[in-house]
């Protein structure tokens, strides 16, 4: 009975583990790809602003 508790509590641990990782690995990716969306927002409006920029100023390829 005693190893039986014992097995039990270091596949707990085990699992424990395994499910902090996957929350840390999860929090990482979500973050990144919330820092990506704000890059792509970034460059867009800074795109939209530069274009908005040559229009005024009659700069362009014709």
């Amino acid at each position: 009975q005693f190893l039986q508790h014992r097995a039990e509590v270091q596949i707990a641990r085990k699992l424990q583990c395994i499910a902090d990782q996957f929350h840390r690995l999860h929090t990482q990716q979500h973050q990144q790809n919330r820092d990506r969306a704000w890059w792509q927002v970034f460059l867009f409006l800074q795109n939209l602003a530069l274009n908005r920029q040559e229009n005024r100023e009659g700069v362009g390829p014709w």
